[in-house]
């Protein structure tokens, strides 16, 4: 039987295991901003990151997240590789790529 204690230390050291990114600065390319669409960003803020092949590597606040892991795979239809970043990065990267008034997002409907 395990402790709540010892459970509680797992989930800690598997949020300390997943990779940390800053996302202050960091330039994150069309090609990649363009495989979820912005409104699915802002809500689960959960930004792209990179491309490793085939694999969406998506930065968000908590990589734990099975839920909104399996909302953004079946959005980009593709394999994700969760990183962490902090809540300034991700607040950073959505007002500098993903702002609600972007032309960007309403450029199919003109």
């Amino acid at each position: 039987m395990t402790s709540n204690r010892s459970r509680e230390n797992s989930g800690a050291e598997t949020r300390l295991a997943c990779e940390l990114v800053n996302l202050l600065g960091r330039h994150i390319p069309l090609y990649v901003r363009e495989q979820l669409p912005p409104h699915v960003v802002r809500a689960d803020r959960a930004v792209p990151v990179g491309l490793d092949g085939d694999v969406l590597v998506v930065a968000t606040e908590d990589p734990g997240d099975v839920a909104c892991q399996n909302r953004i795979r079946y959005i980009a239809d593709r394999e994700l590789h969760v990183v962490a970043a902090t809540r300034d990065g991700i607040d950073h990267a959505i007002s500098s790529y993903y702002a609600a008034d972007s032309e960007e997002e309403y450029d199919d409907c003109t």
